[in-house]
C-alpha cells in the first residue's frame, strides 16, 4: 500500500508511470498509412517569434515534450493535458488543415488507448 498523510491506497489501483508513458509514446510514434509521423507539430510549442499570435489566442500552451516530462498518476491527468493540446491545435489552426486533422487523428489514437487501458483496469 501507499501511505501519504494517513491516507492509504492500494498501489494496484494506481496506473504505473510506465503504462501511462507507453500511451504517450504510442501517440508520439503514431504514423499514417504513408509513414508520416503525425506528432511532429506537437513535439514543441510554436516559436514565439514566428507565431506571436499563438500565445495571444492560446491561454494554456502545452506540447508533447512537456507532457512527456510530467509524471502522471492517473489516466485522467494525462487525458486532461492531451485534450488541452488537441483543443489548442484545433482552436489555433484552420479546420481541414494538416495540423487540425492530425490533432483529431491523434485524439482518436489516445481515446482508443484510454479505452484499452480502462478495460484492463476493470479486469484486474
Amino acid at each position: 500500500t501507499i501511505s501519504n498523510q494517513g491516507i492509504t491506497k492500494k498501489s494496484s489501483n494506481l496506473p504505473s508511470y510506465k503504462t501511462l508513458n507507453n500511451i504517450i509514446q504510442i501517440i508520439k510514434n503514431y504514423s499514417d498509412h504513408h509513414g508520416r509521423t503525425l506528432s511532429t507539430a506537437f513535439l514543441a510549442l510554436p516559436s514565439k517569434i514566428d507565431y506571436p499570435d499563438y500565445y495571444e489566442i492560446i491561454q494554456r500552451p502545452i506540447d508533447l515534450k512537456r507532457i512527456e516530462s510530467r509524471q502522471y498518476i492517473s489516466i485522467n491527468e494525462l487525458s486532461n493535458d492531451l485534450q488541452l493540446m488537441f483543443d489548442n491545435a484545433c482552436l489555433y489552426n484552420e479546420p481541414g488543415s494538416t495540423i487540425y486533422r492530425d490533432a483529431l487523428s491523434l485524439q482518436n489514437v489516445f481515446l482508443n488507448q484510454r479505452k484499452k487501458f480502462l478495460n484492463t483496469q476493470l479486469n484486474v
